[in-house]
């Protein structure tokens, strides 16, 4: 029964990521037709953000899905990567 239970837990994460997935992909579609194409193609380059939250949420509500070390240390510099991405796609746009 415990193994049942992890695949839907396991199963409800894909799914959350496909929902994920599908409305990004939507917003996208209205992103370009109501504005900049170039402005609304460097919002993808947020993404390592959306990873990083997501893979905190994993790793404090599922335990187990995910083997992620959640220090201080490791997410001040995941986070200065992020915000360099950020800055990144600024100098770009």
């Amino acid at each position: 029964m415990r193994s049942l239970f992890r695949k839907s837990r396991a199963l409800g994460a894909v799914l959350l990521e496909e929902v994920f997935d599908f409305l990004g992909r939507i917003g996208f579609l209205f992103a370009y037709a109501l504005g900049s194409v170039a402005l609304a193609a460097s919002v993808n380059a947020l993404q390592p953000l959306m990873i990083l939250i997501y893979v905190i949420f994993l790793s404090l509500f599922m335990h187990g899905i995910l083997k992620e070390e959640i220090t201080r240390e490791t997410l001040a510099f995941k986070f200065v990567a992020v915000v360099l991405v950020a800055i990144g796609m600024y100098l770009i746009a």
